[in-house]
């Protein structure tokens, strides 16, 4: 299917930081991801575009979760695991995680952003180890 041939551009492009990051959608994918999303990558160009076509997850595209849509799969997808995002005394952020059978790890102090990067990208991290040991 040719999709990806009608590019409609986001008119706003701070939009595109409330969407995880083509990598991490691709991962969210592996994991089973298939919610309505409001955006969607196609593949072969790694472009960001608005409105999911009609929900769908196609062999070349793969959806384009909001941050909390891709949290939220990951919280109801794994047994335990904990994980949060705060801010520190110095302004900066950190993200921490905790799933059950190791001591907590807490990321850098870094940009709010930064940190809700990490903490995903741990959290598909865990969850593909749990996959790969089943």
């Amino acid at each position: 299917m040719e999709i990806c041939k009608v590019r409609i551009k986001p008119k706003q492009k701070k939009m595109n930081k409330e969407f995880v990051p083509y990598e991490e959608a691709l991962a969210l994918k592996e994991l089973g991801f298939k919610e309505q999303c409001f955006g969607w990558y196609c593949m072969n160009k790694k472009q960001l575009y608005p409105i999911s076509p009609l929900g769908k997850n196609f062999d070349d595209t793969a959806l384009a979760p909001l941050y909390q849509q891709a949290f939220r799969f990951l919280e109801e997808k794994s047994e335990f695991i904990v994980h949060s995002i705060g801010k520190c005394d110095d302004g900066l952020w950190a993200s921490s995680y905790w799933n059950g059978s190791s001591d907590i790890e807490t990321a850098d102090r870094v940009s709010y952003e930064e940190a809700e990067l990490a903490c995903l990208r741990k959290l598909i991290e865990i969850l593909n180890q749990n996959k790969e040991d089943e």
